[in-house]
């Protein structure tokens, strides 16, 4: 399948794009687009995922940049604690110091 123009496929250098699906992969979808994405695309993606899919993607992942947690966790209005990659920051505070 095609990504939709508004993803650059210079997000997923490390994907085959041609085999991914936008509902299946999902998750990795959204959060290389809030890791690595610019405005446009995060604008197009809120557009494309609805609000919850996206909290759901990014609160159960086990690592984000503590960048791309805070910013989600403004732009979705969800509290810092309630991310899994927070938890897990916490549990091992000097293995990821970025």
């Amino acid at each position: 399948m095609d990504f939709p123009i508004f993803i650059n496929k210079r997000i997923f250098w490390d994907a085959d794009t041609a085999t991914m699906d936008m509902q299946l992969h999902k998750d990795f979808i959204i959060t290389k687009v809030f890791e690595w994405g610019r405005l446009a695309e995060l604008k197009a993606l809120l557009k494309y995922y609805s609000k919850e899919e996206i909290a759901e993607a990014l609160t159960t992942q086990k690592y984000l940049s503590k960048r791309t947690h805070q910013f989600a966790a403004v732009i979705l209005d969800i509290p810092k604690e309630k991310f899994r990659c927070y938890t897990e920051r916490l549990l091992r505070p000097n293995a990821w110091p970025v």
